[in-house]
């Protein structure tokens, strides 16, 4: 049912395609495509393509079986990185315009395996884009970090170093900075940076995380009425 659902969706040069021969498609593009970050219980496959981490774990089982299985015995705490965009095709030229700024959807996470993302989105942007393929200059990837997204997310006393602005800093050598996290080890600091300042708090001092939790939630300076129809 659902897999019909998802075939119903596709142009219809797609959807004449007969669905057996479609499924082996689809799947045979997950077990390569998909890479398993972090699980409830079976840690020792986190890092893998979804195809060799079945495996290891059903080895009689057929992948479509295995799938089931492995989402019921990890109680569907799973999650899962899709290779799907092309750097140069897509994010770089993205990255170069003068209105995208950086963001992350990754999390901190005490214990267990994530995303590097979490730890490293950041300083792979200064190591990767601006210091070795020279994509934007290092102040303008500053401010893609900063004052853009404060604007756009309407934060107005944040983004950059003002008076009265608050004192988020970050303290970094440009020349070193680089992440350290990997599919199988998201949890890792990146290099380079010696201090982090939050709202006026040293966080961070020479590379390591003082225990400090001086930030906040921040919401949108504007809040929008919602219309009453009563």
């Amino acid at each position: 049912m659902i897999f019909s659902t998802f075939l119903s969706d596709l142009p219809f040069i797609i959807r004449i395609i007969p669905k057996l021969l479609m499924k082996k498609l689809i799947f045979s593009s997950f077990k390569k495509d998909i890479r398993i970050i972090s699980v409830l219980k079976n840690h020792h496959i986190e890092g893998k393509y979804l195809g060799e981490g079945l495996k290891i774990l059903y080895p009689k089982r057929s992948f479509y079986d295995a799938v089931l299985d492995f989402i019921r015995d990890e109680e569907g705490s799973i999650m899962i990185s899709m290779r799907q965009m092309s750097e140069e095709k897509s994010i770089l030229s993205l990255f170069k315009q003068d209105f995208v700024c950086v963001g992350s959807d990754g999390f901190l996470v005490i214990e267990g395996n994530t995303h590097p993302r979490s730890y490293g989105t950041f300083p792979r942007i200064l190591s990767r884009y601006v210091r070795e393929k020279q994509i934007v200059s290092l102040e303008e990837s500053i401010r893609k970090m900063t004052s853009l997204p404060a604007g756009i997310l309407g934060l107005r006393d944040r983004g950059i170093v003002k008076k009265n602005y608050k004192a988020d800093l970050v303290i970094f050598d440009p020349q070193t900075i680089r992440d350290n996290s990997t599919y199988e080890n998201g949890r890792q600091y990146p290099e380079g940076i010696d201090y982090v300042i939050v709202n006026g708090k040293i966080t961070v001092a020479k590379g390591e995380h003082l225990g400090v939790l001086n930030g906040q939630i921040l919401k949108h300076k504007k809040i929008r009425k919602s219309n009453n129809h009563n």
